[in-house]
């Protein structure tokens, strides 16, 4: 396993395979902000949960919260 060094501290490993396209995309949108792929990532990542909350009520947001909310069909 490969050593990464966490420099803030408050990092937590993920380990995912995706598409070589979605791969491919990560790579240029990263590349096209000027960041890193982690970045870009967390980015998206943090946008995302925030359109999604702000659209929720306070008591959907606590089932979201929970992991109890389905938004799934």
């Amino acid at each position: 396993m490969r050593q990464v060094k966490d420099t803030h501290g408050a990092g937590a490993r993920i380990s995912a395979l995706v598409g070589y396209q979605t791969k491919l995309s990560l790579e240029r949108l990263a590349a096209a902000h000027g960041v890193t792929q982690r970045a870009m990532l967390e980015r998206m990542i943090g946008e995302t949960e925030k359109n999604l909350l702000g659209g929720l009520s306070s008591n959907k947001q606590s089932l979201y919260f929970a992991k109890r909310l389905g938004l799934h069909d």
